[in-house]
C-alpha cells in the first residue's frame, strides 16, 4: 500500500514480488495531489481513489499482470470489469492486459465513457456507451484459435465459430483432407490434448487460453499403377503419390495369331497426374497376317509371293531346270517339302535327279565304223579295238600305223580314224 492518506502516493515499478492477494490501493486525501500507479506487475485488483469515498483525480498507466510462465510471445489477454468504489473507478487487470488510459475523475462520466470506448476499440470489442449509475460493462477475455499451415489439409470454422473466441466459449471446426491425403488417419490436438470428432466436427470446449491446433499422422496417399498388355502385367508399382505422372513401358507387343497381327497404338487412358489407383491397358491395331512363300532353284529365287493369307492355296511355279554338266545332266524330280495350302512362311527348294551324260566313241577305218560305244561316260578310258587291216591294191600294200588322235579319256563325242 503506497501513499494512503498522504499528500500523494506512487506505486511504481513493483514487480518480482511474487503474487499479491487482495487489492493495492493508491490515493491521497480527497481533493489533493493525484496519485499514480505505474508499471505494476503481478497486481490483483488495483483501486484508484480514496476508499472512504472522497473524490480525487487518479489514473493508471501501463498496469498489467505477467505470470512467471508467460513470455512476451505467449501473452494472453483477459479483460475484466470496471467498477466504482468510493466515487472513483477501479480496473481489475489480469494476465498481461495493458491499459493506456486518460486521467479520469469520478464525476467526469464523459471522460470515463470515452476511456471505456477507447479500451473496447483498442481490444477489438464493441462500442461502449456508459453513464454514471449504469452497470459498467464487462470485458471477457478473447482468445485466438490458431491453425497450422500444413500440407495435406485445410481447416474451416463450423457452426458460426470464429476467432478470437470469448472466454469459456467453444470453438468448432472441420479438418478437410486434400486430394492425395484422403487415406490419412489423423490425430488432431488442441494445445497438445487430443480432440475427438463428432459427426465430422472437432470442438474445443470452454476456452480459457489461446489455442494452437496441431495435426499429426497426415501422410500422402500411395496409389497402385499398372500397365497391362494382353492380360500380361508389364509394370506394377505401389508407391505413386497424388500428382505423379507415370512413365509407361516402351513399345509393348502383342503376339500375332494365325490370321492377325497387332501394332501398338497407345494406352486406353491419357497419362495424367495420378489421383487414384489406375490400370492402363495397351491398345493395338489389328491387321491381316500375311505369309511369304519362296521357291528356290540352286539358291536363286524363281518365285516369291509375300501376301498369302492363312490357309490360302499355294501357287506353284512351272518345273524348273538345271543346267547339265560334263558328267551329269539333271531332271526335276519335285520340291523338298510337300506342297500344301499356306499356313506359315516357307521356302521350297527344287530337287533334281542326276544322270550320267553318255558320249559316243567310234573307231573308223576307211570311213567304215569298225567299233562304236554309245554309252561312254566322261573320264572313261578309251580302249581301241584290234588293229584294223587294209587290203593291198595294184600299187601298194598297207600296214596299220595308229589312230589319228591320241587315245586318252572320254571328254566328248569323238571319232577315231585308222
Amino acid at each position: 500500500i503506497a501513499g494512503e492518506h498522504q499528500s500523494g502516493g506512487i506505486l511504481d515499478n513493483s514487480y518480482n514480488i511474487g503474487r499479491i492477494d487482495g487489492d493495492i490501493t493508491s490515493g491521497g486525501i480527497a481533493g489533493t495531489v493525484n496519485s499514480n500507479v505505474r508499471n505494476c506487475f503481478n497486481a490483483g485488483q488495483i483501486l484508484l481513489g480514496d476508499p472512504i469515498g472522497n473524490e480525487s483525480a487518479d489514473y493508471i498507466s501501463y498496469c498489467y499482470y505477467l505470470s512467471e510462465e508467460d513470455t512476451s510471445e505467449e501473452q494472453n489477454t483477459k479483460r475484466n470489469a470496471f467498477s466504482f468504489e468510493g466515487g472513483a473507478y477501479r480496473v481489475n487487470a489480469f494476465e498481461q492486459y495493458i491499459i493506456y488510459s486518460q486521467v479520469v475523475t469520478a464525476d467526469d462520466t464523459t471522460l470515463l465513457s470515452s476511456a471505456l470506448h477507447d479500451w473496447a476499440e483498442a481490444e477489438g470489442g464493441d462500442y461502449i456507451s456508459w453513464k454514471e449509475g449504469d452497470d459498467l460493462p464487462e470485458f471477457l477475455a478473447k482468445y485466438s484459435v490458431n491453425f497450422p499451415s500444413i500440407q495435406g489439409c485445410t481447416f474451416s470454422p463450423y457452426g458460426g465459430s470464429s476467432s478470437p473466441v470469448m472466454e469459456n466459449e467453444a470453438f468448432s471446426f472441420v479438418v478437410t483432407l486434400l486430394p492425395g491425403y484422403t487415406n490419412s488417419i489423423i490425430t488432431v490436438k488442441a494445445n497438445g490434448v487430443v480432440l475427438f470428432r463428432s459427426s465430422g466436427v472437432y470442438t474445443v470446449s470452454s476456452i480459457t487460453e489461446n489455442i494452437n491446433i496441431t495435426v499429426e499422422d497426415i501422410t500422402p496417399n500411395e496409389y497402385v499403377v499398372k500397365f497391362v498388355s494382353d492380360n500380361d502385367v508389364l509394370s506394377e508399382r505401389y508407391d505413386f503419390h497424388y500428382g505423379d505422372i507415370p512413365a509407361p513401358p516402351i513399345n509393348p507387343e502383342k503376339a500375332p495369331t494365325e490370321t492377325k497381327t497387332f501394332s501398338f497404338i497407345g494406352w486406353d487412358k491419357e497419362l495424367l497426374p495420378i489421383s487414384s489407383d489406375v490400370t492402363f491397358y495397351a491398345l493395338y491395331q489389328e491387321s491381316t497376317r500375311y505369309y511369304s512363300v519362296v521357291f528356290l532353284n540352286e539358291g536363286e529365287t524363281i518365285s516369291e509371293k509375300n501376301d498369302y493369307e492363312y490357309g490360302q492355296e499355294l501357287i506353284v511355279p512351272s518345273d524348273p531346270e538345271k543346267q547339265a554338266e560334263e558328267i551329269y545332266y539333271y531332271t526335276f524330280s519335285g520340291w523338298d517339302s510337300e506342297l500344301t495350302n499356306v499356313y506359315e512362311n516357307k521356302q521350297y527348294i527344287a530337287i533334281f535327279s542326276a544322270f550320267f551324260v553318255e558320249y559316243t566313241v567310234r573307231f573308223l577305218s576307211e570311213g567304215i565304223v569298225i567299233e562304236e560305244n554309245n554309252s561312254a561316260h566322261y573320264g572313261d578310258t578309251i580302249l581301241p579295238p584290234e588293229n584294223p587291216t587294209k587290203a593291198e591294191d595294184s600299187t601298194y600294200t598297207y600296214e596299220f600305223s595308229g589312230w589319228d588322235k591320241i587315245l586318252s579319256t572320254v571328254e566328248s563325242n569323238i571319232d577315231f580314224n585308222a
